[in-house]
């Protein structure tokens, strides 16, 4: 928020323009001048949000405050009408989900639910690849029709050196994949935590072949790039992954509550 003579410990609300019960819940307000405040703001509709334009509202400690109507609008992101997803829990351990839609893409060496490690209890996903011989489960589906189209899912690397990546994907040759609106965490993403679980979620217009991304709830694409016609029209399944890597051993990732969302 920008403005003028803004105080240490000043608070921010977000009234909404057509009803002044409705508030967005905002957090972390932190004074960084007198001419700008940060905050975070919730946005997720099954905590109260919801859309249309708020008035920007700022209250000094001696009380003085100041307001910009309609000063910030929420809007729905188009691209949410379908749903498929998988949190794995439906599954023995060992067992492969193929009950849940999936299919193996590249066959590396194996993948099932597993109880070794989950963020939803008691299972995630766990693959494991070669090197040079990636690991790729998927659902099959194409960009036909679609607009708009959204993915997230928990991810987890146990080797900082070894890639998890997470989009779409096609078969180019019968040894080399296509790729489109892909995630990767570990190998030379920015993304080195091991057993941790990152939050990864994507937005993509298909129209425009561009997307933002969000890793842990911070932006981490902004409208940028996210292939081209060729891909976006080549890619034939939605998928998780461990990719190919060189060094010696074998590579092991987990997935836990992965969805895609669609339009019409």
């Amino acid at each position: 928020v920008t403005g003028e003579n803004f105080q240490d410990g000043a608070i921010i609300q977000l009234i909404n323009a057509e009803d002044d019960q409705i508030e967005l819940s905002v957090g972390n307000i932190e004074f960084v001048s007198s001419t700008m405040l940060t905050c975070d703001i919730d946005l997720d509709s099954r905590t109260g949000a919801v859309e249309g334009f708020y008035h920007v509202k700022v209250t000094n400690p001696d009380d003085e405050w100041g307001q910009l109507d309609n000063g910030f609008e929420v809007t729905e992101f188009p691209c949410a009408p379908n749903e498929w997803g998988d949190d794995f829990d439906s599954y023995a351990n060992g067992q492969y989900p193929s009950a849940g839609g999936w299919v193996n893409f590249w066959s590396g060496i194996s993948a099932y639910a597993s109880t070794q490690q989950c963020y939803s209890e008691p299972n995630s996903f766990r693959l494991e690849a070669y090197p040079s011989w990636a690991r790729y489960d998927g659902l099959p589906f194409t960009a036909a029709g679609h607009t708009y189209v959204c993915y997230e899912a928990r991810m987890m690397i146990t080797d900082a050196s070894k890639r998890a990546i997470l989009g779409f994907a096609w078969k180019k040759t019968p040894y080399t994949t296509g790729h489109y609106a892909c995630v990767t965490i570990g190998g030379s993403s920015p993304f080195q935590e091991t057993y941790k679980w990152y939050h990864v979620l994507a937005k993509i217009n298909l129209s425009t072949d561009t997307w933002w991304v969000w890793v842990d709830d911070e932006l981490y694409r902004d409208g940028t790039s996210c292939g081209n016609e060729s891909s976006r029209t080549s890619f034939t399944h939605f998928f998780v992954g461990l990719g190919n890597f060189s060094t010696g051993g074998t590579s092991v990732g987990y997935y836990d509550d992965v969805y895609l969302y669609w339009d019409d």
